[in-house]
Formats: structure tokens, sequence, C-alpha cells
């Protein structure tokens, strides 16, 4: 079998979900998955869209989201997998682009068809500004490599039949002469070309033969800006191409990264390098100054409001930053891809929860209707422990900078790492029901143990169950009906108990290469322990013993055991690879059978965390994601409603 890390899951992994619906009766009912918020994804590439009626902006982050205030919150109006969006001046109609699906939409995205291309793999999208039926298609792998419609979609027609066979990286439109249209063509040859004839025939503009982006100003037609050039330079031309100026200082040279410019303010330019610097340009580029720093090493798109000239938005590949000062000051909007990994409801407030991963630690006070950063931003969220006794203090695992503590709900951190390892990373987090002041952490250096809430940690003697590996606790967990029974999974080795609360350790009947990734167990019924990795394994012996149950094929990375109803398992499974598709099942006869759990989950996900509220509502949490290499997913909250 292949071990999978925690950590480097971590990595891959971008999405989220909540359920509601008590889990008796979730077999009974053919429930669907509706999403329910927060958003995030891989934010790469051309990806925001904006529209002068009310500032509107369009994210593709995986899933298709809008901002209506500027960032502040988001919508998701389309599922995972949208690549690219445009929309017109009014915002109204939508045309979004699921690699050879196009999706379109006349009312803002509240309402979508499916548009027939006939598997055209869509790159680009541009609509004509004074008519919005006429739109232009850009692809890749597809010969010609463009089509156009000029009755919003019902018809298609190719075009770009004596362009290059590549790729279309961008499509611009004149906004006074509707027939004429500019296209970027990647790969070799490629380049900058024009078509004065609605995209019949075309013009290779002076010999420019690397192009990734074209841009003309809204004001004066005939004047365009070119990127993407060999060198990493800004080029201008005043006669519609036909000539061109580099009006970028040599600095910028293979350094620029993004460009734009302002529809209010034409003359200002804006271009973002290596490293996050964003310099300003009040004079169409004969002059720049630097203005700000992002605070990424990457930009890969700049946009200027179409309504305030002061604001600009910078998508990093991590999430959209926001500046409202011509790019002087930056700071984060709420869409981040926050890449979740672990989810906990609080065992007093049933509408708190907290939900962790690259972004930090987010946290809902509604059920998961709003959210907001609770902190440790740039740390790795890969676990968190709530305690039993205060609804204020919770503690997070991180893979950066250890074990942190909070006192006041969230609202401030300390770090408690008085002795862990300085490199400690962690995996895994697990709090005592009985004695809510002792805890466990594990990860990469091992298994530790606080007896004063996180002050002081001492190492436990686990690291003799693994003298040929590097110790690596994937899983730790407190067994609820007796605080001294502890088990963690070692990679590598197996499943290790513990009766001494951490003192001396010993292999159960469960070991090997198979890592365990969860464990579960009931406080209700003593000796009984479930555990998943490549299945679920059940023990009714405290983990001396145990029995396969099922889904042996899977790689069942979260298991819960509903407190009401011991005999209901529910389990979430990874997916390995692209060609997978992880999910949400549920057993009612203690593993002997299982059913998945409603339809709608985004396809090629994996579900990473589970966890259920308290209370009335039985409100079941799940953080899942994306896979394999697949970096354009969004990841998002769902609801499980009954039919």
């Amino acid at each position: 079998m292949i071990r999978i890390s925690r950590s480097y899951r971590l990595c891959l992994s971008i999405a989220c979900f909540t359920v509601a619906l008590g889990l008796d009766c979730w077999c009974q009912q053919a429930s669907t998955w509706i999403s329910h918020g927060p958003y995030g994804g891989d934010i790469s590439g051309r990806v925001v869209a904006a529209t002068r009626g009310g500032g509107i902006l369009y994210a593709p982050a995986g899933s298709l989201l809008k901002s209506s205030d500027g960032g502040v919150t988001w919508t998701s109006l389309l599922p995972p997998y949208i690549n690219c969006v445009a929309c017109d001046a009014t915002g109204k109609v939508l045309f979004a682009s699921s690699n050879d699906r196009l999706y379109k939409s006349l009312d803002g995205g509240q309402t979508w068809t499916n548009t027939p291309i006939g598997g055209f793999p869509v790159r680009c999208i541009a609509i004509q500004s004074n008519d919005p039926n006429t739109v232009y298609l850009g692809a890749y792998g597809a010969t010609p490599p463009l089509r156009k419609t000029t009755d919003g979609g019902a018809h298609w027609e190719s075009i770009g039949q004596d362009l290059p066979n590549q790729y279309i990286d961008d499509i611009a439109l004149d906004p006074v002469s509707p027939s004429v249209l500019y296209v970027c063509v990647g790969g070799s040859p490629g380049g900058a070309f024009r078509s004065q004839d609605g995209g019949q025939s075309w013009d290779h503009l002076e010999s420019i033969d690397q192009a990734k982006r074209i841009y003309v100003n809204p004001k004066k037609h005939k004047v365009l800006f070119l990127t993407g050039t060999y060198d990493g330079s800004i080029l201008r031309s005043n006669d519609a191409g036909i000539t061109w100026t580099k009006v970028s200082p040599s600095s910028f040279d293979f350094m620029l990264e993004a460009f734009a410019m302002s529809e209010t303010k034409p003359k200002v330019l804006y271009a973002g390098l290596i490293g996050g610097d964003v310099y300003r340009s009040k004079d169409s580029g004969r002059t720049w100054l630097k203005v700000g720093n992002t605070g990424t090493t990457v930009i890969f798109q700049l946009l200027a409001s179409p309504v305030n000239g002061n604001w600009v938005y910078a998508a990093d590949g991590q999430e959209v930053r926001a500046s409202p000062n011509q790019g002087q000051m930056w700071a984060p909007t709420s869409l981040s891809a926050r890449s979740l990994t672990c989810v906990s409801s609080s065992p007093f407030l049933d509408s708190l929860l907290l939900a962790g991963g690259i972004g930090g630690l987010f946290k809902s006070t509604d059920g998961g209707n709003t959210w907001s950063l609770a902190g440790l931003g740039d740390q790795g969220v890969t676990a968190i422990a709530l305690s039993q006794e205060s609804a204020r203090t919770m503690y997070a695992a991180t893979s950066i900078g250890g074990v942190f503590r909070s006192e006041d709900g969230g609202s401030t951190w300390q770090a408690i790492n008085a002795g862990l390892p300085s490199d400690f990373r962690g995996e895994t987090l697990a709090v005592s029901s009985v004695r809510p002041e002792i805890l466990y952490a594990g990860g990469r250096g091992g298994l530790f143990r606080s007896e004063d809430g996180g002050d002081t940690w001492q190492k436990l003697p686990i690291d003799q169950l693994s003298p040929y590996f590097p110790t690596e606790i994937s899983s730790v967990f407190v067994d609820p009906s007796d605080p001294n029974i502890i088990y963690a999974s070692v990679a590598m080795v197996g499943i290790a108990r513990s009766i001494d609360g951490g003192l001396s350790w010993v292999l159960t009947g469960l070991r090997g290469g198979q890592t365990i990734l969860a464990f579960a167990a009931d406080a209700s019924r003593p000796g009984l322990v479930v555990a998943s990795g490549p299945g679920v394994f059940k023990s009714t012996d405290s983990g001396q013993t145990w029995t396969a149950t099922g889904l042996a094929d899977l790689c069942v990375d979260s298991l819960l055991l509903d407190p009401d109803s011991p005999e209901e398992i529910c389990a979430g499974t990874y997916a390995p690879s692209t060609l997978d598709h992880g999910a949400v099942y549920v057993s009612e006869d203690g593993g002997i059978t299982w059913t998945a759990l409603g339809a709608g989950m985004p396809t090629y996900c994996s579900v990473h965390g589970l966890s259920i509220s308290s209370g009335s509502s039985k409100t079941l949490h799940v953080a899942a994601g994306g896979n394999g290499y697949e970096g354009e997913q969004g990841w998002e909250f769902f609801l499980l409603l009954p039919p």
C-alpha cells in the first residue's frame, strides 16, 4: 500500500462541506448536497472579471464565485472546474466555461443554461461590449482555435482558419469597431494577431512572436498594450497594433507577472512583479513608480475596479487581495484558497464551527452561514481540538509553527511549544474529555503529552516501536470511556495503545504498513473503537483485536460515531488520483453494510474531516477537497437537505 502523509494531502486538499439532518435519517432519504459557504480554491491565471454595473467581481476559484461588495462576501454560482468567465458591461450576461462546457446566464448568475459547443475546449472568452449576443471563444487543442456567435450562443461559427494551430491565450475586442479584434496565440509559432473583419482573416502584428495578454484602451481604441513577451516587457501601440514601443523600465524585464489598466482613468497602468511589488504609471507607461507590495511572492492577475478608480485587486494563486488606494496598501478579501483539512464543532455551542487549512483557522458562529478568519493565517492548520471545559479554549496544530492555544474564542493565539522540537510539524491533536488540561500532540517528531493545557510538553516513549523509521504520528485518540487509554497511529508500524496515559506502549493487532488515519469511539460502550485507513476496522476489546468491517478498497481518511446511535458509523474517503471519487459513507449496522450519503458533492473530491454538532439540529460537518494534481477546484461548505 502507498502511504499518504497528511502533510502532503494538505497541499492537495481544496474543499469543505456541511450537512444538516440526523444521522438516523440519512440512509432513508435521497438527500442532496447544496452549497452553504464559505468558498475558496486555487486562484490563478486570468481569474477575475469585473463589470461597471455595480462593481461586481467574478472569480473562478474552482467554482464560479460572485461578489457585489468588492470582495467582502462571495456567493457560489456554479460548481467546480470553472476555468474562465466573461461578463458584459451590465453584469447581467455571463459566459463561463468548464473546459469543453459553456454556461450562460442572463440574470447575473442566478440561473444558468448549458450552451452546446460540441466539445470545443474553451481557454478564454470575450463578449462584445455593445452587443452581448456576440461572443468569441478561444481554445487549446482545437483547429481552428476560435469560435464566434452572433445570436447569444444558439449557433457557433468556426473562425481563425489562418491562425497558427496552437492555443489562444487571450481575446480583446475593439469597443468602437465591432469587426476589429485581437488575439494572443500561445506556443510556437505564436504571437499577437489582428482581424478587421470579425475574425475571418488575420494579420500578424509586427512579427511579435510571443504575447499572452492584450488590452484595448476603452477611450482611445487604437491604443493597445501587450504583455507576456519574451523579455517580460510591456509594449504600447498608438496605431491599433501596427507599431509598438516598449514602455516598461528595464527593471521589469523577466520580472513582470501581471498588468492592469484603469477603465475610469485609462492612462493609469499597474504592473505586478515577482516578489509582490506593484508599480503604477499615470502617463500610459512613460514613467513608473513603485507604490506598494501585495504581501505575496506571486501575482497572477491585477484588476483595476471599473467603478472606483482607487481600488485595485490582485489574484496571487491563494487568494484575492484588494487595495483601496491605487496599490499602496493591500489586504486579503474573504476569498482565499484555504485548503481545509479539518473541521470541528463545539460541545457547548451548536452554532460554533471551526475549520482549518493552509490559510489558517476559520470560525463561524452561525452554523456556517458566515465565516471569519480566526487567526494563524500563515501557519497551515492541520488539526483542531476544543476544550471540553470551556467554549473559549481551543487548540490548533500547524505544519509550520507547532501548536497554538487560544483562550478567548480564537481572537488571539499563543504558541505553546515548550518541550516540543523546534521543527515539530503537528498532524494530530487530542484533548482528554475527563481532564481537559491534558492534551496530546503528534506528528513528525513523535508524540507529546501536556498536563497543563499546553504550557509544557513531555515526549512519550513511543519511538521504541519505530526503530527503523523516523517516528511520525498520523492520528492520536483518547478513549472517552477511560482517559488513561490512548491510541496512536505510528506510520509504517500500526496502532499502538497505552493504558497508562502514554507512559508505556504496545502494538495492537492492527499493525504493519497500514497507516491509520482516524479513530472513533463511544463512551457509552467501553471497549468499542473504530479505526480507518485502507478500509474501516472495528475492535470491541479496546484495540487488542480488530475486524475489518468494510470499504476495504477505499482509503478512509475520517471517521465519526453518532453519540446517540453507536452502531451508526460515518466515514469519509480519500481519492488518491484524479480518476477517483471520495465520498461520505454511513453504516447503520456497525460497519457490515455501507451507503453513500446524498448526491451533488463535487466529483473527484476527498473527505478529510468529520464532526457532528451538539443540539437538536444534528448537523454533520465535512471538510473535503480536491485531489491528485487538479489545482483549480474550489472548496465550500455544503448543506445536506431532505428531498
